[in-house]
């Protein structure tokens, strides 16, 4: 009979050091730049002290660089490490069902491929030590180093089949860069310490109580934690067994992929799109040394259209408050081949990380009409900024819809960082656009982005996402997230170019900020804008734009 813990997943199993989850971070980035614009919701075990990166710049803090996605289209070398021929087809068998939705797959090597071929992903099947398994490109970093970085313990021939093929399902979603379902702040479930203890206390584990309670914590704390949605139906829902939960009140042990889990895998592994990207400086440098430069070429052809603009904004920066906050940012496209993005500072200012996304406008997105204001203001009159009235080159036949974003910014702190951009007046012939730096705040220059398209356009959709709409600015909190509706549901996966629109620091410490996405679906998405170490966010916000291809 195969043990009480047979349908649990013991997900940090292999607990890595700092110095670990350091490199880590860095593999992740420097294989997949999404993996530093990701936000990955999780648990309340991955969120100790022992993780923290200590200092002044949490570059490595977890639930701010989580993501673990390996890069889109990449064909992963699966090995095993002993298991009976039955095992291992049992991991054969299932494990593909993940690829069905995403642009990833898996080649499964032989014992004589592993002599010559390190394997992305080791499997093992110590019955000792569980189910569980590392998460996405974690995964390469133990297989490298020889270690099993997934464990399929509980695959066993007196198991149903059922119950065998949800456990692979659930460790290879994990291999793919998701997190456990129960990561939701909703679903915080009480355990009885005494039982779980006593049964993983007993063979065939044999494990000590801080290995228990580490692996299966009984006392969950969610306060940092936030996860938009839950889904019930979840394969990566985790299982308790009835006997270890308060009341009886057990999760469900589901046996497959669920909706939302396909809508996951395709949001994290797309086919590509070379029409939208981003770039950040931890791409190039992952130390707190900071340089007046930061920029690299992106093969960029475009098969089928030519590109006739970039639209460029910010979606993250970290910097100096004891400095001039000066940040520039551009994309540059050459011969139609070669993307060069760059994020720039100068004088005594400093970045300790920044990054950018960009849009290519092509004919696809020819009913656009966008451009960039500035506003530079002299030292007798630092605020405020007048709204500039901008024409549109060519008429619309009603109000179009128009976003404004931050791209290049040069302001002092006389008590806050604070700068919102924001449009007004909108007409068929022009609008105008708002810089407003707020009190306490000396703006010497901005640039502002800004793009414009017909309100009745069919596949498009925009809008704004905003702390205030989430606490009043005074909550101060350095993780905020919600999902965003699309107000017409969309036939398929939107492509989404989300940057920043404003935001309101106390000057005391440094401004720390980044928004992201978690998740795009046919009908809305979810976001995230975070801050993190000593930074006080008292506001921030974004402008978005989604469409078709």
């Amino acid at each position: 009979m195969a043990p009480t813990s047979s349908r649990v997943c013991f997900y940090g199993y292999q607990d890595p050091l700092i110095d670990d989850v350091e490199i880590m971070v860095e593999r992740a980035i420097e294989h997949n730049a999404r993996n530093a614009l990701i936000t990955v919701p999780l648990e309340s075990n991955y969120n100790r002290p022992d993780h923290q990166q200590p200092g002044g710049h949490l570059y490595y803090q977890p639930d701010i660089f989580s993501s673990r996605l390996w890069l889109p289209g990449s064909q992963l070398k699966i090995g095993f490490l002993a298991g009976t021929d039955w095992q291992r087809d049992q991991v054969k068998r299932y494990a593909p069902q993940w690829t069905q939705y995403g642009n990833i797959s898996f080649i499964f090597l032989t014992d004589t491929d592993m002599a010559s071929i390190t394997p992305d992903i080791l499997v093992g099947f110590d019955s000792s030590k569980g189910s569980w398994a590392c998460r996405g490109t974690d995964c390469r970093y133990f297989s490298s180093r020889g270690h099993v970085s997934v464990n399929l313990g509980c695959i066993l021939q007196q198991r149903s089949q059922v119950d065998n093929a949800a456990t692979v399902l659930h460790q290879f979603g994990h291999v793919l860069g998701l997190v456990h379902e129960h990561a939701s702040t909703r679903t915080l479930i009480p355990l009885i310490e005494e039982r779980v203890h006593e049964d993983l206390g007993s063979p065939p584990s044999n494990w000590d109580e801080a290995l228990i309670e580490r692996i299966c914590p009984t006392h969950h704390d969610h306060s940092s934690v936030q996860k938009p949605a839950f889904d019930s139906c979840s394969i990566m829902l985790k299982y308790y067994p009835h006997t270890w939960v308060k009341h009886g009140h057990c999760p469900r042990f589901n046996i497959a992929i669920s909706e939302l889990d396909k809508d996951y895998i395709r949001f994290y592994y797309p086919h590509q799109n070379p029409g939208i990207g981003n770039f950040n400086t931890l791409e190039l440098t992952r130390n707190i040394t900071h340089l007046p430069l930061y920029t690299k070429e992106i093969s960029f052809q475009q098969k089928d259209q030519y590109l006739h603009g970039i639209i460029v904004g910010l979606h993250w920066f970290d910097t100096e408050s004891s400095c001039t906050l000066r940040i520039r940012v551009k994309a540059v496209v050459k011969d139609q081949q070669t993307l060069t993005p760059s994020i720039s500072t100068w004088a005594d200012s400093a970045i300790y990380s920044a990054g950018i996304s960009w849009l290519g406008v092509g004919p696809k997105l020819g009913f656009l009409q966008h451009g960039i204001c500035t506003a530079e203001l002299t030292a007798a009159s630092p605020r405020p900024v007048n709204p500039t009235l901008v024409e549109f080159s060519t008429p619309f036949r009603t109000p179009p819809k128009v976003i404004c974003f931050l791209q290049d910014i040069d302001m002092d702190s006389n008590d806050n960082w604070r700068i919102k951009a924001y449009p007004s007046d909108i007409t068929p012939q022009s609008f105008k656009i708002n810089i407003d730096p707020g009190a306490g705040t000396i703006l010497h220059e901005a640039s502002v982005g800004w793009l414009a398209y017909p309100a009745e356009t069919v596949g498009v959709a925009s809008g704004r996402i905003d702390t205030n709409d989430l606490r009043s600015w005074n909550d101060t909190q350095q993780h905020n997230a919600s999902c965003t509706s699309f107000s017409k549901p969309f036939s398929k996966i939107p492509n989404v170019f989300v940057v920043l629109d404003s935001f309101d620091y106390d000057g005391d410490q440094n401004p720390r900020l980044r928004v992201s996405t978690s998740l795009v679906t046919p009908d809305g998405f979810n976001w995230s804008l975070q801050s993190w170490a000593d930074s006080i966010m008292y506001q921030a916000g974004a402008s978005w734009f989604a469409w078709e291809d």
